[in-house]
This record gives structure tokens, C-alpha cells and sequence, in this order.
């Protein structure tokens, strides 16, 4: 059976230890936040427990009461998340309820890393918005502390030219999650899990849209589950729901603040903001050549040759990637090189992935590609 607890580790209300006993392991995770007091909220603990005791298969009891909405959305939470990863189980969660209680008047934010899918959210609600929220921990491990100074203060200079601030929030959880299940399934209910633990200072928090790959429902933030997070005194909210990547994309290519500061690279080193050379960074330069908008984003090289896109590995993110980026390449009909080598790609991976190995269709466009393509001929 696991156990879980929250408490304020600070008098200040700076730090949050979440306690976890799972199977014969104790561990301690720590959210900690320099400029909003953090609220020891029992929905912290059962968020960020509640994956890894279903991975292990254990009864969760959490050890004091939690939100009467969230109890009531976990079998509904538990049978997506069973969905996404079928190793998981649905189990019992041990847990009192607390009488509900109305919302006061506090305001709104949105997770943010400078990345393509949070720099669409900071712009297009920037007018709902008053706060930005960056995590330490995230995407950027916490010994890499030179890297965190820069990423930081970029960042900050980033909010503030959306008129925002920007609250830092830093958390050791991956060292405990990492161990237990993957970040790209765990990242949602992290980020729900900070959400209330800001709880205290805002009451309703946007999480960025995600581009799941096709025909899958793989990602741990998705719009049919980051609400499910949400209680009495949170609302959580998956932004977005139902664009693409490179629909969002093609409404921010001319805008100042993210041809500034795009941040979307997580191999850089500590003096770059991104390396320009990985995976993620040559699929956002290939976007930014279908879309006709290479040059303007300042952050990256500013041309993405051919070779380099014949070099992207045979995986289905860069095929998916190829695949949404046809219909604009088409539609605008003055790069046909660009054109031949995306087929290219997205050709690979159909060889490669062999028919019921998880490959969907094999020749059709998944339904959110679908999508795209009409809206990219209106």
C-alpha cells in the first residue's frame, strides 16, 4: 500500500515536502518558490502520487482530506491514463473529502518555457493573464545551474515584454519520477500539482497545447485530462484543444516576443538558448521554412538546409511533423525541394514502422493532420 503526505517545510510558506511511501521505498519531493507562497494542499500530494502507485499497482491513501471534485474525477482520470499506457492499473485511493467551498476572486496564470506551445498561450491570453510560471526541474535538470541562470533571466525578459511576471517555482520531482514513469506521460499532472500548490495566490491556470502523435493519446497533458485536475478552488485548463503545432505557429511567426526569445531546446549548452542542431530544434526550423518565415525568429539558424532534413531520424514525431507541414508547403507552391524532402521523411517512417507496430494507417492522414489541411485551404 502507498502513502502519501503534504506539508510546509518553511515557515514562510516558501516549500512544500511531499512525502511518498510506495511499496518498501520512502521518498521526499520538494516544490519550493521564492516570490508566492505555496498552499500544503493534500491534492498536491495524490496528484504527484497517484501514477507512480498505479505503475506499482498499490491501494493509495493520502493522508489527509482531499478536494470532493477531484475524488470524484479519479476513475475517470485512471482509465485515461490506463489508456495511454497499458502497464498501468486502476487502483483504490484511500481518501477523506473536504466540504467544498466557494471561489474567491484570485487570478489567472500559465505554465510557460519559452517554447512554441506556452509562447502561443502567453500571447494569444495575454489579456485573461496575470502571471506566467516557470519551472525548475522541468526541462532543465537542477545541477545545471548555469544554464538555469540564463534560462531564467531570458525568460523574465520575455514575460515582462508580455507585460507579466514571471513566478519561478523549482522541484526535484523527476528524481523520484524518472524512476517510476516517463516524463512525457507524468508532465501534466505535475504541472497540475503546482497549480495547486499556487493555488493560494491564483485560481485559474492554462496548460500550453500539446501535439500528440497521431492516433495516439500517449501525452500526460491532453485536453481530456488536464481539466479532470481541477477542483473547487483550481481550474485547471488544456489550451488550445485541438490545434496543431504548426497551426499555432504560423499566428506567432511575425510576432516580436517570440521571434526574441523562442526557447524550445533542451540540449543546449549553458551559453546557448538553443543548440539549433537536435532533433526538436531542426523540426521547428523545418516549420518555420514550410510557413515561408525563415529569418525572422532570431533565437535560431535561420536557414534549415535540405540535407538536414533528409538527416531527421525515421521517427513518428518527425513524420507526423513532415506530414502536418505538407498542406502549407502546397499551398504556397514556391519550394518544392522543401515539398520532396518532407514526403522523404514521412516516406521512412511508413518503410519502417510495419503495419500494427502502432504505425496509424500507413498511408492516411491521422484526423488531427486532417483537420489541418482543411483549415489550411480556407
Amino acid at each position: 500500500m502507498a502513502t502519501v503526505r503534504v506539508e510546509s517545510s518553511r515557515a514562510d510558506g516558501s516549500e512544500l515536502e511531499i512525502g511518498l511511501r510506495l511499496g518498501r521505498r520512502t521518498h521526499r519531493i520538494h516544490l519550493r518558490c521564492a516570490n508566492t507562497p505555496l498552499v500544503p494542499v493534500a491534492d498536491v500530494g495524490l496528484i504527484l502520487a497517484l501514477l507512480p502507485a498505479m505503475i506499482e499497482a498499490e491501494e493509495l491513501t493520502v493522508e489527509c482530506a482531499v478536494s470532493a471534485r477531484l475524488a470524484a474525477a479519479l476513475p475517470r482520470i485512471q482509465r485515461f491514463l490506463c489508456g495511454a499506457r497499458p502497464r498501468m492499473r486502476e487502483i483504490r485511493v484511500r481518501a477523506d473529502v473536504r466540504p467544498a467551498h466557494a471561489p474567491n476572486g484570485r487570478g489567472s496564470a500559465a505554465f510557460f518555457s519559452g517554447g512554441a506551445d506556452s509562447m502561443h498561450t502567453a500571447v494569444t491570453q495575454a489579456e485573461r493573464l496575470d502571471a506566467l510560471v516557470f519551472v525548475h526541474g522541468f526541462d532543465i535538470a537542477l545541477h545545471r545551474t548555469g544554464q538555469r541562470r540564463v534560462v531564467s533571466a531570458r525568460l523574465r525578459e520575455a514575460a515582462a515584454a508580455l507585460g507579466k511576471p514571471l513566478v519561478e517555482v523549482e522541484t526535484d520531482a523527476r528524481s523520484f519520477t524518472d524512476g517510476y514513469v516517463g516524463w512525457v506521460l507524468f508532465h501534466g499532472a505535475f504541472m497540475a500539482a503546482t497549480a495547486h500548490a499556487l493555488g493560494g495566490r491564483y485560481r485559474e491556470f492554462l496548460c500550453p497545447p500539446t501535439d500528440p502523435p497521431s492516433g495516439g493519446k500517449g501525452f500526460g497533458s491532453h485536453r481530456d485530462l488536464d481539466f479532470l485536475w481541477s477542483t473547487e478552488a483550481v481550474e485547471i485548463e488544456h489550451d488550445a484543444a485541438g490545434t496543431l503545432r504548426i497551426e499555432r505557429l504560423a499566428g506567432l511567426v511575425r510576432h516580436p516576443v517570440f521571434n526574441a526569445h523562442l526557447r524550445i531546446c533542451y540540449k543546449a549548452a549553458d551559453d546557448e538558448w538553443n543548440c539549433g542542431r537536435c532533433q526538436k530544434c531542426r523540426r521547428t526550423r523545418m516549420y518555420l521554412r514550410a510557413l515561408g518565415a525563415q529569418g525572422l525568429c532570431k533565437t535560431l539558424p535561420p536557414r534549415i538546409e535540405i540535407d538536414e532534413i533528409d538527416a531527421l531520424e525515421a521517427v513518428q514525431t518527425n513524420a507526423d511533423a513532415a506530414e502536418r507541414a505538407l498542406p502549407y508547403v502546397h499551398a504556397r507552391g514556391d519550394d518544392p525541394e522543401l515539398e520532396a524532402a518532407l514526403l522523404r521523411l514521412r516516406d521512412r517512417w511508413r518503410a519502417r514502422a510495419a503495419p500494427g507496430d502502432g504505425n496509424p494507417d500507413h498511408g492516411r492522414r491521422d484526423a488531427a493532420t486532417r483537420a489541418c489541411v482543411l483549415r489550411s485551404r480556407r
